[in-house]
């Protein structure tokens, strides 16, 4: 039983060895088809008195605070989210990432 162990932990071991981080590949996922997708993609985002639209979604500042309304079905949403605060999110990444 003990010999047993100490084969599959040497195993393990030189497993581990054998691989690192730099040889591990992982691909760019295709994106799915979304009926909605292409819909959104092709809109475009206008700029009205310092607010910024996309779609039915706006996001403006009212007393230093950022306001974001998002309106539409719930991927209508996540994607002008992802619009109109790209830039932010990207600062936030730059703290955050590991």
């Amino acid at each position: 039983m003990k010999l047993g162990r100490l084969i599959f932990i040497a195993f393990i071991l030189v497993l581990s060895a054998c691989v690192s981080r730099e040889s591990i590949e992982i691909t760019a996922a295709k994106p799915f088809e979304h009926p909605q997708l292409s819909k959104l993609s092709s809109e475009k985002i206008t700029v009205e008195n310092d607010t910024l639209i996309f779609a039915e979604s706006k996001k403006y500042i009212v007393d230093n605070i950022k306001i974001v309304s998002l309106k539409g079905s719930p991927f209508e949403i996540g994607y002008a989210h992802g619009i109109l605060l790209k830039e932010e999110v990207a600062e936030y990444l730059k703290y955050y990432s590991f």
